[in-house]
């Protein structure tokens, strides 16, 4: 038996260390104090940044330091680590030398989740996917509940599940890197690309082995859904013990997901399901049916109405900041693809459009190959307008190809694309960059975006 499945039946009585107190830290924490653990927080920015955490935290009793890690975290017999915690600061290392098992929120919570799980990772289209099989089920009439890395956190979910209701939770790479037990029910692999390399030592191996994790505890009655266009994707599931489901838009599949004659396709169990045309649906782009081709065949394998899946993709309209168009001013469409941080993320967003585009690209640079990306800017793009720390990069990367404007604001930025931009074409903001240099996150990056083309 692992050392943590006793800890399914309790934790009373048992010491627990939390590191960092932002959403997934203070709930874990919240939840295992009240399971009856002996719970400590240890943050590493001053108090007035978490206040009101803090007080909650008091309220319930539960013991806390801020401004730094102390020796007092290793008074532990378990550590819990945030996801945006790097795991290379000296007290994880420490904890590690003495011995004192690491895990993450997500294991700790599923310790206490009732009903069927599904985990669903990707460098791409997490988000959408998440949010369109939650809906779909809930369409459906099944109880849902949807969380992990987008709000709410699971310690936050699992005291509201029942042994009917379906949790369907997104995963980053950061929170599948210590789960030693986790498996849910049904995992889904949507893509793997170049992305968050600065934490894996630039190797895509170590990245795509965490992305992984997302399936490594699973059995040979759990299913695995893939993106079998995918080669990482479908590197990774060769080891696979569970049931292994494809989905593909350049190849029929036996069971899994297709498309046929402009119809996104299902078959399970020998049925054959006709879901509606891709051209009908709302989501646009490849990318968006391959979303879609995931989140169908989840909600068929949990029983979902084919005519609930059909209406809930034909009324799905997307999420804010992933290609969202913003206004037309003058024959100019705007679109908004703030949440693209990754390279691959901007190919799929370039994809989705015929006509020419002025690219917005730039920001906080996470080890990006700038090199994928020539092919696309050679037929896609008319200009770029390089922002943030990243931009000299992006004028070397480019400047061959393409012309290439420096912006040292987001004004600045719609200014030039906007003057350079003619009726009929497209102002695209799709960084293929973090927004830490300029933006607490890519939501408000997206929003200042917004606001400026709202002004125009």
């Amino acid at each position: 038996m692992h050392q943590f499945e006793s800890y399914r039946s309790s934790v009373e009585g048992k010491k627990f260390t939390v590191i960092g107190a932002a959403e997934s830290g203070f709930a874990v924490s919240l939840l295992l104090n009240s399971r009856g653990a002996k719970v400590f927080v240890s943050e590493k920015d001053q108090i007035d940044r978490v206040a009101k955490e803090i007080s909650i935290l008091e309220k319930a009793s539960v013991h806390y330091e801020t401004g730094g890690h102390t020796s007092k975290v290793l008074d532990a017999e378990c550590i819990v680590i945030s996801p945006g915690v790097p795991p290379t600061i000296p007290i994880i290392k420490e904890a590690e030398r003495i011995g004192i098992p690491i895990i993450s929120e997500i294991e700790i919570a599923s310790w206490f989740c009732k009903g069927k799980t599904i985990a669903i990772t990707g460098s791409n289209g997490k988000t959408t996917t998440t949010t369109l099989l939650g809906k779909m089920l809930t369409d459906a009439g099944f109880r849902t509940f949807i969380g992990g890395n987008i709000s709410p956190a699971f310690s936050t979910i699992v005291e509201e599940t029942s042994e009917s209701s379906i949790t369907v939770l997104e995963l980053s790479s950061f929170q599948l890197e210590r789960i030693p037990t986790f498996k849910p029910d049904i995992a889904c692999i949507l893509n793997v690309y170049r992305n968050h390399l600065n934490r894996y030592e630039n190797s895509m191996e170590k990245y795509a082995f965490a992305k992984a994790n997302i399936f490594r505890n699973q059995s040979a009655t759990d299913i695995l859904i893939y993106n079998a266009d995918n080669p990482w994707s479908e590197r990774l599931v060769r080891n696979a013990t569970s049931v292994t489901i494809p989905f593909s838009l350049i190849k029929q599949v036996g069971t899994g997901g297709f498309v046929h004659e402009d119809e996104l396709t299902i078959v399970w169990q020998n049925e054959v399901h006709s879901i509606l045309s891709h051209s009908t649906m709302p989501l646009k782009g490849p990318h968006n049916q391959q979303n879609a081709l995931a989140a169908s065949i989840a909600a068929v394998v949990c029983g979902a109405n084919i005519e609930n899946i059909r209406s809930t993709l034909s009324s799905f309209q997307g999420l804010e900041h992933r290609v969202e168009f913003v206004r037309d001013v003058n024959g100019v469409r705007y679109f908004n693809d703030s949440k693209a941080t990754d390279v691959a993320a901007v190919i799929m967003a370039l994809e989705t459009f015929i006509e020419p585009v002025i690219l917005i690209l730039g920001g906080q640079d996470k080890g990006n190959d700038y090199s994928e990306l020539l092919d696309v800017v050679r037929t896609k793009v008319k200009k770029i307008v390089a922002i943030g720390e990243s931009s000299k990069k992006i004028s070397s990367a480019f400047g061959v190809v393409v012309d290439v404007l420096e912006a040292s604001t987001m004004e600045k930025a719609v200014e030039h694309a906007s003057s350079s931009a003619m009726r009929g074409q497209i102002v695209l903001l799709s960084p293929a960059c973090a927004s830490f240099d300029w933006y607490k996150n890519y939501e408000e990056r997206g929003t200042h975006f917004k606001r400026i083309v709202g002004a125009l």
